[in-house]
């Protein structure tokens, strides 16, 4: 079925979503792509928890990244990838450690501060974060 897709789909997408050429203000395959990652991780099968974990590892790692540069096409990347979190955390229903926890919460928290302001997306993150099993 379609699980046997999730891997190889996940990282298409992802590839596709952190290629430069791919942002663009008017015509943003970026953005796409990782609307794609969250419905793809929103349908996903429940044998897929574990690697959730590791998907959610990822993306905070990129989301880090972002942090180093104001830019809007970096307050932009942190959005959508703030937007892929919160459906991870929606979907997952194993216990998360709290380290794990702590690290999102710390990672969204200095957005805030880089940004001088909070934004839905990161939010929305923290709230289904407070909503999830620790």
């Amino acid at each position: 079925g379609f699980s046997n897709y999730f891997d190889l789909l996940m990282k298409n997408l992802n590839d596709l979503a952190s290629k430069e050429s791919a942002y663009n203000p008017e015509r943003n395959l970026s953005l796409s792509a990782y609307n794609s990652i969250s419905t793809l991780i929103e349908y996903s099968s429940h044998d897929k928890q574990d690697k959730l974990v590791e998907i959610i590892l990822h993306f905070l790692g990129l989301f880090e990244s972002t942090l180093n540069e104001n830019s809007p096409k970096n307050f932009e990347f942190q959005s959508y990838i703030a937007n892929v979190v919160h459906t991870i955390l929606d979907k997952i229903m194993i216990k998360l450690n709290f380290e794990l926890a702590m690290k999102i919460y710390i990672v969204f928290e200095n957005s805030f501060k880089i940004r001088g302001g909070v934004y839905d997306e990161a939010i929305l993150s923290i709230s289904s974060l407070a909503n999830s099993k620790l």
